[in-house]
């Protein structure tokens, strides 16, 4: 292969590298990605009426992972263009509520405009806080920006069809949704929860005028394309009956029946520490994808907001790293019994190979959510059973003497390399996840802050 064709390769190699580093940015914030779990979800489309029982205690009074939550939500365009997800913490002092505090400022309400008037207006990172991608011309008074909505998140029983009873599973109640074709194929994006105006209405309404809790009745709900009077939702008891009916359902499907024993046994979601649902945005994350609007609202607001999310992130990487070397720890101490029990069996049956047993996706999962997530196939393959053969771990201190910058690395950037080939002079690391040195050419880890040949890119 001739110099001109390597460096084409390595061009295209680093061109593929980048652009899988260009779709993970705004899905992590320097850690392992993480997908949104799959929902069997319940819609409310607009136009569209649902017959829906909520299911669980007042989200004020969670005893169960599967009670509805409460979460404060945003969609944000972030320093590259990129939709995010940014979910508040309940800490006040945690660095991307302040960060949200600061930048909306102190306003008043007009009344005769039912608006609000901030007294940042005009600062830049106000204004970018305001239009969250939009043109002037395109912002009304009334424009929210990156504010929050509050969303409350219920595990329900659809009973407009009969997914819930032949699954034995509840539904997850959803605000609406949205199609849209990625490559050829249509993925479906969801607005988990429900927003304030049905959520209340149910509570505040319905429950006080049937004098009942939520899960002992009933609702139809529907959403509205054109508002009628001043209302742009409709919520049915089971009393109004001609009201289903006219919105061309079944009223005796809606009922004030107690949950059936088959019911109460239904399958629950689990809804707290859902990543991009109901988890906390990480301040690692928010550092990472809008740095500049943090750089922005210190120099408006002579704050020290940057250095707060760097502190911030390290602790959480810290935090982090311990669970994980700790889930490792039980991992490999579970392997090596494993491994022992399987080597005796084989030394004692050498003409038979055996099959260990996966465990079942979901439950992993589930077991290990307050941990970093780990990949887990969809249908394990059963695995045969050999010998184990013990194997040393590469050092990469070994190679200090060839590249000195490696001994001022970080530990964890240090981790990443699980390999040379001195032969090539190519680095084996332990993610796919890669950029290009601009000093010497190699291919490096994308969260790497200096390469191995001394160049730092902070």
């Amino acid at each position: 292969m001739t110099p001109e064709e390597k460096a084409k390769e390595r061009l295209a190699k680093f061109q593929l590298a980048k652009k899988k580093a260009d779709e993970d940015k705004a899905s992590k914030g320097g850690f392992p990605r993480e997908e949104i779990p799959e929902f069997k979800c319940c819609v409310l489309k607009k136009d569209k009426p649902k017959i829906i029982r909520l299911i669980g205690n007042s989200p004020l009074m969670r005893e169960d992972p599967t009670d509805p939550l409460i979460v404060k939500r945003a969609m944000c365009l972030d320093d590259d263009g990129n939709w995010a997800t940014i979910i508040m913490s309940d800490d006040r002092d945690h660095p991307v509520n302040k960060l949200w505090r600061t930048i909306i400022g102190k306003y008043k309400w007009d009344k005769e405009n039912n608006t609000r008037i901030y007294d940042n207006k005009g600062k830049a990172s106000f204004e970018r806080f305001i239009r969250n991608g939009k043109k002037l011309e395109d912002c009304d008074s009334k424009e929210r920006g990156m504010l929050t909505d509050t969303y409350y998140l219920f595990n329900c029983i659809d009973k407009t069809d009969n997914w819930c009873k032949e699954n034995k599973h509840t539904k997850l109640l959803c605000w609406d949704s949205k199609d849209k074709e990625i490559e050829g194929e249509t993925r479906t994006y969801y607005t988990y929860g429900i927003k304030s105006s049905l959520y209340n209405n149910i509570f505040d309404v319905q429950c006080t005028n049937l004098n009942r809790m939520y899960d002992q009745f009933d609702v139809v709900a529907k959403r509205l394309s054109k508002q009628l009077g001043n209302d742009w939702l409709v919520v049915c008891s089971p009393e109004e009956k001609t009201k289903i009916s006219n919105m061309g359902l079944d009223p005796n499907k809606v009922t004030m029946d107690y949950l059936t024993d088959e019911e109460e046994q239904y399958e629950k979601y689990k809804l707290e520490d859902i990543p991009f649902i109901s988890r906390p945005t990480s301040a690692s994350f928010v550092l990472k994808n809008f740095a500049k609007l943090i750089k922005s609202c210190d120099l408006d607001f002579n704050t020290n907001l940057y250095n707060e999310f760097v502190e911030y992130a390290e602790k959480e990487k810290q935090e982090w790293a311990k669970k994980n070397a700790e889930n490792s720890e039980k991992n490999n101490t579970a392997e090596s019994s494993e491994s022992s029990s399987e080597e005796t069996y084989e030394e004692n049956e050498v003409e038979e190979t055996t099959v260990t047993q996966s465990f079942d996706t979901m439950e992993t999962v589930e077991e290990s959510s307050d941990e970093l997530p780990s990949e887990v196939e969809e249908n394990p393959t059963p695995t045969v059973t050999k010998k184990v053969v013990k194997t040393t771990t590469f050092n990469p201190m070994s190679l200090v003497d060839k590249f000195p910058a490696i001994a001022n690395m970080k530990e964890e950037d240090r981790k990443l390399i699980i390999g040379y080939n001195a032969e090539t002079d190519e680095f084996k690391y332990s993610t796919t996840d890669l950029a290009q040195c601009p000093e010497c050419g190699r291919d490096i880890p994308d969260p790497w802050a200096s390469c191995v040949c001394g160049v730092s890119f902070e």
